[in-house]
C-alpha cells in the first residue's frame, strides 16, 4: 500500500520507525514522537484519527529481544488504551512494604520475593460496581481481541 492510498484520511501511526521511510511524503505527514504507554498524549493523537497504526514494542531489536517483556507491557497497555479501556498498576510496592501496613503484617520487605517482583508488573483492568454493562463489555472485548477503536 502506498502513501497515496492515505491522501486526505486522518492517519496515525505508532511504534518503533526510522523517519527514512516517510522520505518523499515528509510534507504531507505531521511526526509526533511519543509513547503509546502516555495516555494523556495518546488521547490527544489519537482523537478524530480515521486509520490507526499501531506497530507497538520497542525501538531496538537487541532491547526487544534481551527485554521481552517491556515490549508485552507496551502492546498490552497501548492496544487496551487505544480500544478505550484504561489500565494501571494499582500497588507498586506490595501491601507487606507499605509504611501504613508495617505493624498489621510481620513479612520483612525481602521475604516475598516473587510478590515484590511483580508488584509493579501486575496490570489492573477496570473493575468497580459503577461499569455498566456496555463497558464491561468494552472491557471484555478489548481483552478478547473482538473489539473495534475507540473514537
Amino acid at each position: 500500500m502506498t502513501a497515496e492510498a492515505f491522501r486526505g484520511l486522518r492517519v496515525l501511526v505508532t511504534g518503533g520507525g526510522n523517519l527514512f521511510n516517510i522520505s518523499g511524503i515528509e510534507k504531507d505527514v505531521t511526526v509526533n514522537i511519543a509513547d503509546v504507554r502516555d495516555e494523556h498524549s495518546m488521547r490527544q493523537l489519537v482523537r478524530g484519527k480515521d486509520v490507526l497504526f499501531n506497530l507497538g514494542g520497542q525501538t531496538s531489536h537487541v532491547d526487544s529481544m534481551t527485554d521481552p517483556d517491556t515490549d508485552l507491557e507496551i502492546n498490552c497497555r497501548a492496544q487496551l488504551f487505544i480500544l478505550g479501556v484504561e489500565t494501571m498498576i494499582h500497588y507498586p510496592v506490595p501491601v507487606h512494604c507499605q509504611e501504613g501496613y508495617a505493624r498489621l503484617v510481620r513479612v520483612e520487605p525481602g521475604g516475598l520475593e516473587l510478590t515484590e517482583r511483580l508488584a509493579g508488573e501486575v496490570l489492573s483492568l477496570p473493575l468497580y460496581p459503577e461499569l455498566i454493562d456496555r463497558e464491561v463489555d468494552q472491557v471484555i472485548d478489548a481483552v478478547t481481541g473482538s473489539a473495534t477503536p475507540a473514537r
